[in-house]
């Protein structure tokens, strides 16, 4: 039963690392803003998720700590991807503005004709384009810093 209960705290600090580690320095608790305490999710989460899989293969066998490592896995890649996806709009709402200005900049000065520049689709999409591509770069280096 114990290790039943240390594998459902190994959720819980699956889910902690994964909203932590999209964060910026700047938007992570005190506690996790060090180098050490950006560690501390990781470490537990490590802890709880094997040290519960070695429990039970011991007490039920390897077929169900298997499982409990795929679910594990599963649920971990469900949330790192929401909090990712979270945190990359977070992202593009910040820079869709200062993009917009610069876009429309390079429309009025470029050789497309009238048409193009006067319709809103067209910015928008390179606007999108462009915001969607920077926020997951910075997203991504901001992870990597980690």
């Amino acid at each position: 039963m114990a290790f039943w209960l240390l594998y459902v705290a190994s959720f819980f600090c699956l889910w902690l690392e994964n909203s932590m580690i999209v964060l910026t320095v700047a938007q992570k608790p005190r506690l996790f803003r060090s180098p050490v305490g950006s560690m501390l999710p990781f470490l537990l989460k490590f802890i709880t998720r094997y040290g519960s899989a070695a429990g039970l293969w011991y007490q039920y066998g390897y077929a169900i700590a298997a499982g409990a490592l795929i679910a594990s896995y599963f649920f971990g890649h469900i949330t790192f991807k929401r909090y990712f996806n979270q945190q990359v709009k977070f992202v593009n709402s910040m820079l869709e503005q200062q993009v917009r200005k610069e876009v429309e900049e390079e429309i009025c000065n470029s050789d497309l004709p009238r048409r193009t520049k006067d319709d809103s689709s067209f910015i928008d999409k390179m606007v999108y384009s462009r915001t969607t591509a920077m926020a997951e770069k910075m997203v991504t280096a901001s992870m990597k810093r980690v």
